[in-house]
């Protein structure tokens, strides 16, 4: 499968993901932010199968938030799948402490 291919996958995942999930976040509280997320590294940060994606559960808050705006401001690129660039973007700054709390606080197993 090409980089396309691949990159036009994961879009469609993340919308599907993203439209169930916004249902799920307003019923139980969850940051809407995560949605952004999800579809790929997982509810829990364990990005479950898809070994693509790195395990962020329980990795330090800072850590995270250090690689989000290293995504967001270029520093990191996306190359195989630009996806990760595009969502770091549009993250504003409160939202990247947010993503990087509630990730740093999921169990890593």
């Amino acid at each position: 499968m090409n980089s396309k291919h691949l990159a036009g996958f994961y879009w469609v995942r993340l919308v599907l993901i993203s439209s169930l999930l916004a249902v799920t976040n307003l019923a139980f509280g969850s940051p809407p932010v995560l949605d952004k997320c999800v579809a790929c590294h997982g509810a829990d940060g364990h990005a479950h199968g898809n070994m693509a994606f790195p395990v962020i559960a329980g990795m330090p808050p800072a850590h995270i938030e250090e690689a989000i705006y290293a995504y967001k401001d270029a520093a990191r690129k996306c190359r195989s799948v630009p996806l990760m660039c595009d969502m770091a973007k549009g993250l504003s700054d409160e939202e990247v402490v947010g993503v990087a709390e509630y990730y740093g606080t999921q169990e890593r197993f």
